[in-house]
């Protein structure tokens, strides 16, 4: 058996991280699987309102508090974007967290993923 490299173990200790984060919000990464949006264009529209809400710490704060949207997501006005929140809202909650800057292997595999369904 190899032994793993530097690269493969800060990544298995992200996910390890991420998954533990999870549970600190009351998530499992089920909830995660089982809110995922089906559609590429609400995927995209989860991941921008999850940077935005992990650009925002107070956000953050709440949302791990509260187990709720912060008042700051009404900023999004758009139909498509507050339906999107209402009905993904453990899945935004999971990309929030990756795209907060602690996890940049699994960040840097979202940035990849744009675009329709395959």
């Amino acid at each position: 058996m190899a032994v793993p490299d530097n690269h493969e173990r800060t990544a298995v200790q992200e996910v390890n991280d991420f998954l533990s984060m999870l549970r600190e919000y009351g998530l499992r990464l089920e909830d995660l699987v089982k809110n995922s949006p089906r559609s590429w264009q609400d995927r995209e529209r989860a991941k921008r309102i999850a940077s935005f809400l992990s650009s925002d710490p107070q956000s953050m704060v709440h949302i791990k508090e509260q187990q709720g949207l912060p008042s700051a997501a009404g900023q999004f006005t758009d139909a498509g974007d507050k339906k999107v929140m209402e009905h993904h809202f453990p899945y935004i909650t999971g990309l929030a967290l990756i795209t907060s800057g602690r996890f940049p292997v699994l960040a840097g595999l979202l940035s990849t993923w744009t675009g329709g369904d395959k």
